[in-house]
């Protein structure tokens, strides 16, 4: 909670010594949402940064204690996996999309 607070009044404090042509360039929208989705993403980042040295690590402890307990039928299941990247790779990329979309509507909606 202190990080998060830390980036909201670092940027509260660069919005106020912005000069004339870069506050023209930059909406009030814009710093809102720098202050509350940006800061709340940049925390959610910290929170995650672990799954990707553990996740990895993790799918192949569990991948050996299945091995070890069901054989190598548990290959299909790991093939399933694999084949699945591709399809969660597409759903994220809309998701991404659609959350840009959102948040131009959000800046839009703060400006007025």
């Amino acid at each position: 909670m202190r990080m998060r607070s830390a980036i909201v009044a670092a940027i509260y404090k660069k919005a106020l010594c912005l000069n004339n042509k870069s506050r023209r360039e930059k909406t009030v929208g814009e710093i809102v949402n720098l202050m509350s989705v940006d800061a709340q993403r940049f925390m959610d980042l910290m929170t995650y940064f672990h799954l990707i040295w553990s996740a990895p690590l993790q799918i192949v402890l569990a991948l050996l204690f299945l091995y070890f307990t069901m054989g190598v039928s548990i290959f299909a299941g790991f093939a399933l996996m694999i084949l699945m990247i591709p399809f969660n790779a597409a759903i994220a990329a809309k998701s991404r999309k659609y959350q840009v979309k959102q948040m131009a509507h959000k800046d839009s909606r703060i400006k007025l």
